[in-house]
Formats: C-alpha cells, structure tokens, sequence
C-alpha cells in the first residue's frame, strides 16, 4: 500500500463442547501492520485486538459424578463464566546515516479479565446464596527505548 506494506488478519472461533450447558465460546483476534524501509531505514505500526466471552464449564467432583449427583457433562453452577479482552500498539523507526543508527521503538499493551467462578459448588452457603465470586484484573503496560 503507497511506498509500504499493509497486513490485516482476522479470525473468529466459535466452540460449545460436549456440555449439558453449551460453553458458547466465543473469540475474535484481528492485527493490522503497517511498514516502509527497511531493518536499517524505515518504520513499522502494529495494532492488535483479542475479546472472547465464555460460560465456565469448571471442575466438577469425581463423587458428584459417581453418586449420581450430576453428570459428567454437567455443570455445579450453570452461571460460572467469562471475559478476556486484550490489546496492543506497538511502533518501529529505525534511521542509518554515514555517521551512526537511530533507533527507537515504543509499546502499549492493555489487559482485562471478568471471570465469575464458583469451584466449591455451594459448600460454604447454601443456595441461593452460593458463594460464587467475581475475579477482575485490568493491567496496562507501557514501554519505549531510543538508542
């Protein structure tokens, strides 16, 4: 594209498994890259994007499964689940004259999670209370070197 190269790639899965309660896995990756020059002369930008949401199917019991309490394929709470989303930017110049190389690239990464999990299946309160507990992370990172 013009004097550069243009990269776009995007992909989607879908899976459900074998569960009583589908796991609607759902997830989507796009990246987009863009260039001119070359490793001594030239520049590079580079986006990406992740997101994917899912219902939990989690560790269920070996003795839930042998009593006959649940099956295999069966979930302990049916509203375990999930979210991931992830990016980044990230850029490249780098310039060569007679007398010496420049160098410098810059990064930033961002990160999030929402995952809903109830491993223990109601032993410390009974339903409907249940002792199901949320878990968010969010990070950012950011990063640069010139030489």
């Amino acid at each position: 594209m013009g004097a550069g190269n243009l990269l776009i790639a995007a992909e989607y899965v879908h899976a459900d498994g074998p569960w009583t309660i589908l796991d609607n896995y759902n997830k989507g990756n796009l990246v987009a890259n863009y260039s001119q020059g070359n490793a001594d002369n030239g520049f590079s930008f580079t986006g990406m994007y992740m997101n994917d949401a899912f219902h939990a199917t989690n560790q269920i019991p070996q003795r839930a499964v042998t009593e006959g309490l649940i099956c295999l394929y069966c979930p302990l709470d049916p509203t375990d689940g999930g979210s991931s989303e992830r990016y980044s930017i990230s850029t490249k110049y780098t310039a060569t004259t007679d007398t010496g190389q420049l160098k410098a690239n810059a990064d930033l990464i961002g990160y999030q999670l929402q995952l809903f999990n109830n491993f223990d299946g109601f032993v410390t309160f009974p339903p409907p209370i249940g002792d199901q507990f949320v878990q968010q992370d969010r990070r950012e990172i950011y990063g640069g070197n010139v030489s």
